[in-house]
């Protein structure tokens, strides 16, 4: 729908440019983000040299986004990843400012823009989820001198029903709002886009990442048995329902470490770091999806940056501690961080070279491929273990 102009003004640079544009609004949020920042603010108040740093390394982060050559690359090409990531990013900072409707309803864009995002909603619930103690609804007060004259009587159901229900939206109000807005927008979005496309805007915006496999330009591990598959369904093609009920059930299988990696996730993190948690969950999804494409790995680099430009790096926080002669050091957390990150580099750069082979030089190395995957994967797998503990420890 955005790239009509491209036909209508004969622009064909027309969706580059708007996807650009995105990009640099994600760094300039990013910089809204980080201003915003408990530590940033703290440091306006007392110091104000400790306010001039913040503010250049909010500058630097900001810069770096813009200056990143991946997301430039993606942005470029014609992707249009960059837009859902200004949505995710805006979204947060609504949050923060507690407006819940507008970041719900923004949610619900993103979902349209990207399936992805949908995973985010149970965190916001529960980092929304804050029980009311400054005041008490009105329907809560009278409930409750309701059934103060009855104090040696069992209220009446309708009575208890009541109370009860009046209780969990004092609790969960602003997750209740935050999920109506949700829901609201993306079916706004998406039955505007049916009216528009009809079934061919729900078969390729929904129901194809359903059925979808890659089993080239995908960096996911589960790209070989794809590529095997398809191969034993056109040699024998008697044989093929019995593949196709295998590689379904396998399809279904690999969701089940992704469910409960979220669910620790959400419940350790959403409460008291909402971006460590979007970020995290992020990189679980990414890492464990059956399709991995490059710009997967602009949403990751999205949250990343903020995240990581908050995280105060001391030498009292360490992964590990090594022994020699009898004295015992510490390695501080920003060393695992620049390791993990120059070891996913190495593994994305190995990768690259086994499919350059395959894809330009036409070299039968599939297995090499996937042997790179593998490494490229339990690397990955390091990095959001280095994350979540170093986050935690913060």
């Amino acid at each position: 729908m955005l790239l009509t102009l491209n036909i209508l003004f004969g622009l064909p640079e027309f969706g580059k440019i708007i996807f650009a544009i995105a990009d640099v609004l994600v760094g300039i949020e990013v910089l809204k983000l980080l201003e915003t920042s408990k530590d940033y603010k703290t440091s306006t108040v007392h110091d104000n040299k400790l306010r001039k740093t913040q503010q250049q390394r909010s500058q630097t982060w900001a810069l770096i986004w813009m200056i990143n050559p991946m997301t430039i690359n993606i942005c470029t090409r014609g992707s249009a990843d960059s837009i859902a990531n200004y949505v995710v990013l805006r979204m947060i900072q609504l949050t923060k400012t507690d407006q819940i409707v507008s970041a719900g309803f923004l949610l619900g864009l993103a979902i349209h823009l990207r399936l992805y995002p949908i995973i985010f909603l149970p965190a916001f619930f529960l980092h929304l989820s804050t029980p009311s103690t400054s005041s008490t609804s009105s329907l809560s007060k009278s409930l409750i001198n309701t059934t103060s004259n009855h104090t040696n009587k069992t209220p009446p159901i309708g009575i208890r029903c009541l109370r009860t229900l009046s209780y969990i939206f004092s609790t969960y109000e602003k997750s209740i709002h935050f999920t109506l807005a949700t829901i609201g927008s993306c079916f706004f979005f998406t039955m505007l886009s049916y009216e528009l496309y009809g079934f061919e805007y729900l078969q390729q915006s929904i129901f194809f990442h359903f059925i979808r496999a890659d089993h080239r330009h995908n960096f996911s591990i589960h790209f070989y048995w794809i590529y095997l598959t398809k191969i034993i369904q056109f040699a024998s093609p008697s044989h093929g329902w019995n593949h196709i009920l295998i590689s379904g059930c396998i399809k279904v299988g690999v969701f089940i470490p992704q469910l409960v990696l979220y669910g620790l996730i959400i419940v350790t993190f959403a409460e008291e770091s909402l971006e460590v948690c979007l970020l995290l969950q992020t990189m679980i999804f990414v890492t464990y999806n059956k399709v991995i494409t490059a710009q997967y790995f602009s949403w990751i680099f999205t949250l990343l940056f903020p995240v990581l430009a908050d995280y105060h790096t001391t030498t009292t926080t360490s992964l590990s501690t090594t022994s020699l002669n009898g004295i015992t050091y510490n390695t501080p957390m920003i060393w695992w961080i620049i390791f993990s990150a120059l070891a996913w580099v190495i593994a994305l750069t190995v990768w690259l070279s086994q499919a350059y082979l395959l894809e330009f030089c036409g070299v039968n190395n599939f297995y090499l491929l996937w042997q790179s995957s593998v490494a490229f994967h339990l690397v990955s797998v390091v990095c959001i273990g280095v994350v979540a503990y170093g986050m935690a420890s913060h």
